[in-house]
């Protein structure tokens, strides 16, 4: 019996190991993903890209530079895209905000505006746009 008891706490401690590594994973992962979105720093994915590449297709030092500098092309090219698009989402979230907000009754409005993301209430800046985004991290460098 005692044999029993030792495999199946074994099994019990294994399971809870995966569940929460697992979970670990993604909340990093979910954690730089915010950070970025807010403005620190560049999307962790590039990083990890080229790192891949490297690990994965055996690359020289001068490829791995090249797809280095490949990547910061792409990174500059989606930093400006996503500049030019941002205006665009907000405006059509804070549409859909000032739809749903006729369908609610005042105290349902005052929840709404507390409630914030994905409807954000006036003022707030979202998709790493906005002044204090700017301030903390302007465009790539070139």
């Amino acid at each position: 019996m005692k044999r029993w008891t030792a495999v199946v706490l074994l099994a019990v401690a294994f399971l809870l190991g995966v569940i929460v590594g697992g979970l670990s994973v993604e909340w990093l992962h979910l954690r730089r993903m915010v950070a970025w979105h807010h403005g620190a720093g560049g999307p962790p994915e590039f990083d990890f890209l080229v790192r891949r590449l490297e690990r994965r297709l055996d690359l020289s030092a001068e490829q791995t530079r090249q797809v280095e500098a490949i990547v910061e092309r792409a990174r500059a090219d989606l930093w400006e895209l996503r500049r030019q698009v941002a205006p665009r989402i907000h405006s059509r979230m804070e549409e859909a905000r000032a739809e749903i907000e006729e369908l609610l009754t005042p105290e349902q409005r005052e929840e709404l505006r507390r409630l914030g993301p994905p409807l954000l209430p006036d003022g707030h800046h979202h998709f790493g746009h906005g002044p204090e985004t700017e301030r903390r991290r302007g465009p790539p460098e070139d």
